[in-house]
């Protein structure tokens, strides 16, 4: 029984590190594509961009792009694509 509680605390805070690894590479990809969003942008799970255009990101924006955080129950991830001179 106390197996069981330390393995869900310990799977929680691997979680939490794994989901906080996401966001900040997402961010990193997000730079990469010369997107521009604000600091409290968060994206869970990994997004695939195609930027030939222009892409801005407001404040606040939440993107669920993985089966475990998207409200829908979508399987689906989040592709952003902008074509030449699109924005």
């Amino acid at each position: 029984m106390n197996l069981s509680i330390n393995y869900r605390k310990l799977k929680h805070k691997l979680d939490g590190y794994h989901r906080k690894a996401d966001n900040i590479m997402n961010k990193v990809i997000l730079r990469i594509n010369g997107v521009e969003f604000d600091r409290s942008v968060s994206v869970s799970g990994r997004i695939f961009i195609r930027n030939d255009g222009e892409i801005v990101i407001g404040k606040g924006v939440k993107i669920n792009s993985a089966s475990w955080s998207n409200p829908i129950g979508g399987n689906d991830r989040t592709y952003l694509q902008i074509m030449r001179g699109g924005s």
